[in-house]
């Protein structure tokens, strides 16, 4: 299905309603005409419905529901039905104005989709579970103990919701607290108490999932809600009890009716020697859904059955769905035409339609006998189509009803370098090409739709503004879209004044923040000595005057933004005197160094004069010597859930809320990253451990190992960030399809100064083996191999061990001139035995 998220116009004086079949999706059979096993799909409709909102239903509903009789009667009573349960449009509180953005009649029918979807009927106490309280965010199965231990499930939600299911023979049941522990079990347990069967099963460890993980079940049961405590809950009641009653007198007196006429039916000609019939619904504007700029933004689908005969009950011999897409801003609110086609041979027909919103709810509805003719003429298809009436007529069809109109598709790859496959979507016409122009130069013209093209965005991550323009068959300029491709919006901090070259009388700092953060402050040291406190721009302030002998502490000015949330980032400025220098490169290096004694373990307490840097093979001043435990810490979290990770990614997901749990203080910030064929930051840097421990749930293993590029992608995540940083990598695969080798790669991470710690497992590929154990020693990292998911929470104690126990060393790189490209670092210990992992190189 093809659906227009945002259209734009621009340089069209004329606007045309026009109907544009862009795309199909084929969820069905293909031929239908003589497709006598073909299902229904409105025959079970109200059953259907009447089963699902059964605990929205009032007694009074409920009796007025089962007398009305004909489809018109009861789709005009599930308008009325949903309209009583519409929140009041005068909401004053936040809670209230939240509730009123919620259709519940939209989401009834989002939660009904899923329902039928994913249990196939409403039987299924899970089904209408999920029917009141939507998708869970996590669900557990129970598997140990299963000669005495139903199967269980538990559903959880972010609201801390709770709801159990057992199942018991064939059939699955919503665990209620009146029925007592023993209910789990498949003996007669009626007479133990709730501590009894409790300390059974924790003799026996049944409290375990299918994959070996310990659950509080006893925390499980005590939250658990009942059916009836769900129902509660979620159903809303009707604001007037008594519209029941004000519905049959209104009806009576011929008050109400569908709001979109019956559907016009034609016999424009033949197909493949059968007769095309086409429905036309004429759609008032008005009642389209529109978006945030006024224009119409809706999903419509149009359903139908035919039967052969005049009476429904018999041969059933097509059903079909069209989803119309309207999107656009028409130029009058003249009706506009939602058209279906159908291919059928001669003969009389029963024929059941429904045109409905994305609510679910009918606009209108029409079931009347007809009669095909035999026709000789051959029909026409729409414009614009090319597989015409074959495509037309398939069970399923998706069309989008549109002005004209494109929208550029966010490209599927985060890391916008190398070759990156734009797309445009186009809606009416007439459009003969649509080019692709990036920083105001066109790069590519497709003349062709589906519209796309390869563009080379170049070797380095970038903000990038891309246009696509559509022209018509005379070159003209139609419609244009516009996207500002950025870089993932961070927290950073810029020290513009002074520089290296001119100390100046001002330090003037430039704050880069996202949108949904909001800072605490920004101070500004000049040296240890803080010179003020800012907490709105412009962010200046006046230096005093430096001292031409002025010591080591107060040769760079410092600049350190912390957010309300207590995260900090922090820019330096090293200073080697008052007015101009001459041009020179001069730049402060911070080395993390972990010391380990001969037997690996790592060693604390040592002093500054325990350390001595070398930065190619020159000795160098320390003018900072610090330890990580009193500094903030920076991780990155990089998962692989590609297809091979399938069986272990439930462990790994558990494992890394436990990393997470243990490692994170206040003051320190992680991310999570997962890829396969794609790369995704699921959660960016945040001190929430909530939020990152939500952000391991749901995963799905699928796709190949994009290593080399995740890892790339990973290391510019952390542009902005100071202080310890660290990316920790998990992952049992050797690189797939990936743009970088691996010696860019590591160029990248050195130029990133961060350290990288790769666990692979399981991993047999020598070559990959190699680089990612050189990736952890260049860097400072360390490298672990484990055979199975059981070992990574031992990984994640010894790196968290580590990233705690670090030296910050810090001093002043030597001026470029001295050197030329990469520079090799070493760091001599006063110690027998002692050792350090740190940085062995770096590009100035």
């Amino acid at each position: 299905m093809i659906s227009a998220n945002r259209h734009r116009q621009g340089g069209v004086d004329k606007l045309w309603i026009l109907l544009s079949i862009v795309g199909w999706v084929l969820l069905g059979a293909s031929s239908l005409a003589a497709a006598s096993g073909a299902t229904s799909r409105l025959e079970t409709f109200f059953d259907q419905w009447r089963q699902a909102a059964g605990p929205w239903m009032t007694e009074a509903e409920a009796q007025l529901f089962d007398q009305l009789e004909g489809a018109e009667a009861r789709e005009l009573f599930l308008r009325h039905f949903w309209a009583q349960r519409q929140p009041l449009p005068a909401a004053t509180d936040g809670a209230a104005a939240m509730a009123a953005e919620i259709d519940p009649a939209e989401r009834f029918q989002r939660h009904l989709e899923e329902a039928l979807a994913r249990f196939e009927g409403l039987e299924d106490a899970r089904a209408r579970a999920l029917l009141l309280a939507g998708k869970p965010l996590d669900v557990t199965h129970l598997g140990a103990c299963a000669d005495v231990l139903r199967p269980l499930e538990v559903w959880t939600y972010h609201d801390a919701t709770v709801l159990l299911f057992y199942r018991q023979g064939s059939e699955v049941r919503q665990w209620s607290p009146a029925e007592g522990a023993g209910a789990l079990m498949f003996a007669d347990s009626s007479r133990w108490s709730s501590q009894e069967v409790f300390d059974f099963f924790d003799d026996r460890g049944c409290w375990r999932s299918r994959h070996g993980a310990a659950i509080d079940l006893q925390a499980a049961l005590d939250g658990a809600l009942a059916f009836d405590a769900l129902v509660e809950r979620s159903v809303s009641r009707p604001r007037d009890a008594s519209w029941p009653e004000k519905f049959k007198a209104r009806r009576a007196a011929g008050e109400l009716g569908l709001p979109v006429p019956h559907v016009s039916l034609e016999t424009p000609g033949r197909f493949q020697q059968k007769t095309i019939l086409r429905g036309r619904f004429l759609i008032p504007p008005s009642l389209v859904g529109r978006n945030a700029e006024g224009h119409l933004f809706d999903r419509l689908i149009i359903q139908g059955d035919i039967w052969l005969g005049k009476t429904p009950g018999g041969r059933l011999v097509d059903s079909f769905r069209v989803v119309h897409h309207v999107a656009g801003s028409p130029s009058d609110e003249a009706a506009f035409p939602l058209v279906f086609y159908r291919r059928l041979r001669p003969g009389t027909y029963y024929l059941d339609v429904r045109l409905q919103d994305r609510r679910g709810l009918a606009l209108a509805r029409r079931q009347e006998s007809l009669v095909v003719p035999r026709l000789h003429t051959e029909a026409q298809p729409p414009a614009g189509y090319g597989k015409g009436f074959s495509g037309l007529t398939r069970s399923q069809v998706g069309v989008l009803t549109t002005f004209p109109g494109i929208e550029i598709l966010p490209p599927t790859q985060q890391l916008l370098v190398g070759e990156v496959w734009l797309e445009a979507v186009t809606t009416g016409g007439p459009i003969d090409a649509v080019a692709f122009e990036l920083d105001g130069r066109e790069v590519a013209r497709d003349p062709d739709a589906p519209y796309a093209a390869l563009v080379d965005f170049g070797s380095q991550p970038r903000r990038r503004h891309l246009r696509a323009v559509a022209y018509d068959p005379a070159a003209m300029e139609l419609v244009v879209d516009e996207q500002v491709l950025d870089l993932p919006s961070r927290f950073a901090v810029h020290l513009e004044e002074p520089t290296a070259q001119h100390y100046g009388d001002q330090a003037r700092v430039r704050l880069e923040l996202p949108a949904d953060v909001d800072l605490d402050r920004l101070e500004i040291f000049l040296g240890d000595r803080l010179l003020a406190t800012l907490h709105q721009p412009p962010f200046v302030q006046a230096l005093p005057q430096l001292p031409a002998a002025a010591p080591e502490a107060l040769r760079f000015v410092r600049a350190v933004a912390t957010l309300e949330s207590g995260e900090q980032v922090e820019d330096l400025v090293v200073i080697q005197g008052q007015g101009p220098l001459e041009e020179i490169d001069i730049q402060l290096l911070e080395l993390y160094a972990t010391v380990v004694d001969a037997q690996g373990r790592p060693v604390r307490g040592l002093e500054r004069q325990a350390f001595r840097v070398f930065d190619d093979d020159v000795e160098q001043q320390l003018i900072r010597f610090d330890t990580v435990e009193s500094l903030a810490i920076n991780v990155a979290l990089l998962m692989d859930i590609s297809s091979s990770m399938r069986r272990q990614l439930e462990l790994a997901s558990r494992s890394a809320r436990r990393f997470f749990e243990t490692i994170l203080t206040p003051k320190d910030r992680a991310s999570l990253l997962t890829f396969n064929d794609d790369i995704q930051q699921v959660v960016p840097f945040t001190h929430d451990v909530d939020l990152l421990l939500r952000g391991t749930t749901g995963f799905r293993a699928w796709g190949t190992t994009r290593l080399h590029d995740s890892l790339i992608f990973t290391l510019h995540s952390f542009g902005g960030l100071e202080g310890k940083r660290a990316l920790v990598l998990l992952s049992d695969g050797q690189d797939v399809d990936s743009d970088f080798p691996f010696p860019q790669v590591l160029e990248a991470a050195l130029k990133s100064r961060l350290a990288v710690y790769p666990i692979v497992l399981g991993l047999e590929d020598a070559e990959t083996l190699a680089n990612l154990r050189t990736l952890a020693q260049e860097t400072g990292g360390r490298f672990f191999a484990i055979a199975n998911i059981e070992q990574l929470d031992r990984v994640y104690r010894r790196i968290e061990e580590e990233l705690r126990s670090q030296y910050l060393l810090v001093y002043r790189s030597p001026p470029r001139s001295q050197g030329s490209g990469l520079r090799r670092l070493r760091v001599d210990l006063a110690g027998e035995g002692l050792r350090a992992r740190t940085l062995t190189a770096y590009y100035p």
